[in-house]
């Protein structure tokens, strides 16, 4: 898990005119390899190099030595991440990189994520698999080095009941030592901060499951950067963030965002499940702290998704409730989520290792169709007030009478529709901001503690 880098002594490194080689092992040639250089650069040496390069069939990378050399004399906290495809997020601490010594990095394959699921019904299993593979295909395309081993118990009508303050009771099957996933419960989608166990709803949007997954993945807490008003690992309305990020979570996109930074996370820190195989960077989360780990804007890219409301044809009619069509999600078109979802089904077809749960085209648009126009309804209704939002939910309560329904939808409409009349701040994705946050398993310790370098997954 090294990376060469033919280094002088410290005194020599802070010429800015000296290059530095590197030679990376594991990727494919002409795989684009990203690194992240922490504490690398600024006048306070609390800037973050960003460096996306492609591997030469020879793997040697030269990368500018400038202020970073300097600033890595000397501090536990600095040090340098590797991230590619089909790779494990490989790190090594500044204090490898002063030797005379050649430095050189081997990527490993990416690190095993062990879930187990327990669906609600057979419809439940299916969209889980689907979700699931989207997951995987998700944290592989943004490289946060992780993969699914994912193994599926028989389908039991009680998870629709089951909550985080429920899972350790006989007979919900909890196993200790992966993540539960229970897919197809009641109510609202949560990771819950006491145990290893996350929820998905029974009328999931595709993403639900990567949503909730990330968070017991690293993204439950703040950066050191980060609004202390977001505690959880969220992005809404963060600057540099669209809705089209993973962890936006009330969005009406087909999510398939990670930044590199928040990737860092998910593979490196102690706050992610995967710490649970090996070492890991302590990652400090007070504001202005210094940090073995980058923020999680780090490497964001600029094409961001459009991010304005989505009010869905059959509510607008009903309320005369508008919106600027320049804000307008596109998926609230259903030709346009079609066309989106037919995109997607052939990456995730693509995506070697993982069986999906619509064993076709047809079935996988039609499936996911059926399940985010549902969710857009209740997130239409959501987003009204006064009036209009009262007419909302009483359309929800009509609709959720039609018995053409699948069951978990018109009790899905129902519990939207109580929740909305009681809560003017629901939403019906991820459930309270606090959740994650505030008894995660893993407490970060202060930051002054020098970070381990992760051992091989």
């Amino acid at each position: 898990m090294r990376l060469f880098l033919p280094i002088l002594a410290l005194g020599a490194i802070a010429h800015a005119q000296m290059q530095t080689q590197m030679i990376v092992t594991g990727p494919a040639p002409a795989e684009p390899v990203t690194l992240i250089l922490n504490r690398w650069s600024g006048d306070d040496c609390a800037g973050t190099g960003f460096v996306r390069l492609p591997l030469p069939s020879d793997g040697k990378l030269t990368l500018p030595a400038d202020r970073g050399a300097k600033c890595w004399e000397d501090d536990p906290l600095a040090g340098m991440a590797a991230m590619a495809r089909d790779r494990a997020v490989a790190y090594l601490p500044a204090i490898e990189f002063q030797i005379s010594e050649p430095v050189r990095i081997e990527m490993r394959p990416r690190r095993i994520v062990d879930v187990v699921v327990h669906p609600a019904s057979a419809r439940m299993a299916d969209l889980a698999r689907d979700d699931l593979a989207h997951t995987d295909w998700i944290w592989n395309h943004n490289l946060a080095g992780l993969t699914i081993r994912a193994r599926f118990l028989k389908p039991d009508g009680k998870v629709s009941e089951a909550s985080c303050g429920s899972v350790f009771e006989k007979g919900n099957n909890f196993v200790p030592g992966v993540i539960n996933l229970y897919y197809g419960a009641r109510g609202q989608n949560i990771s819950c901060g006491e145990n290893s166990a996350v929820f998905v709803h029974e009328v999931p949007a595709l993403g639900d499951a990567a949503h909730e997954l990330s968070h017991r993945l690293g993204l439950n807490q703040l950066d050191h950067n980060r609004d202390p008003r977001f505690d959880d690992g969220h992005t809404t309305n963060q600057r540099g963030f669209a809705c089209n990020n993973v962890m936006w979570p009330l969005s009406e996109t087909l999510v398939n965002q990670l930044s590199p930074g928040q990737a860092f996370w998910m593979g490196l820190s102690c706050g992610s499940f995967a710490a649970h195989h090996g070492a890991c960077l302590r990652c400090a989360e007070e504001e202005g702290a210094a940090s073995p780990c980058p923020s999680f804007i780090v490497g964001q890219q600029r094409e961001l998704a459009v991010c304005g409301a989505c009010i869905v044809p059959e509510i607008e009619k009903l309320t005369g409730a508008k919106v600027d069509t320049q804000g307008r999600n596109r998926l609230c078109d259903r030709e346009t989520l079609r066309g989106a979802l037919r995109a997607r089904y052939r990456e995730l077809r693509n995506n070697n290792g993982f069986q999906l749960g619509s064993r076709s085209e047809r079935k996988f648009v039609a499936r996911w169709m059926a399940e985010i126009q549902t969710v857009l309804m209740v997130e239409s209704v959501a987003q009204l007030k006064d009036q209009q939002r009262a007419d909302g939910i009483e359309y929800l309560r009509k609709v959720a009478e039609d018995r053409a329904l699948s069951p978990e939808k018109r009790d899905y409409l129902r519990y939207s529709a109580d929740k909305l009349k009681h809560f003017p701040d629901y939403r019906p994705r991820c459930e309270q901001a606090q959740a994650a946050a505030k008894s995660r398993p893993h407490k970060t310790p202060p930051a002054s503690v020098p970070a381990a370098a992760p051992a091989p997954p």
